[in-house]
């Protein structure tokens, strides 16, 4: 008896390891890049129409929630569950730490940076051509 809980009491230990060591599809596979494609809109934004501009920003906005959901759902609790209300809050600061940090990181700050930095470029380049 005492031997079958101590297996049972590995397995679990086991599997919790495995969650944490688990591949993230969505951070290490290839969609992470659509979390960068505002970067890739902004860096075209003077060549490009403004729409295509907002379909990478749509992208990159999705690609966060997607995450946001990912990381939150496995924690929300299931239908009489004895933990709900210590699940919901897990769920809860899991989303709003994915989707801070994630919107941070990957569409604002970024985005912003960029930004500034074509515009910039394309006020030099302005000034540049009527100076010569």
């Amino acid at each position: 008896m005492q031997e079958e809980a101590s297996h049972m009491s590995a397995e679990v230990e086991s599997k919790s390891d495995s969650l944490f060591e688990a591949e993230d599809p969505l951070r290490d596979g290839p969609a992470r890049y659509l979390g960068y494609a505002n970067e890739v809109g902004e860096s075209f934004r003077p060549l490009v129409p403004r729409s295509i501009v907002g379909v990478t920003y749509v992208l990159s906005c999705g690609y966060v929630l997607a995450d946001t959901y990912d990381k939150s759902a496995p924690h929300y609790p299931l239908p009489h569950d004895q933990e709900a209300t210590r699940r919901r809050r897990r769920a809860f600061a899991g989303a709003v730490d994915t989707i801070v940090w994630q919107g941070l990181a990957s569409v604002a700050i970024p985005g912003l940076i960029i930004n500034r930095i074509v515009h910039m470029s394309k006020v030099g380049a302005c000034r540049h051509r009527f100076l010569s």
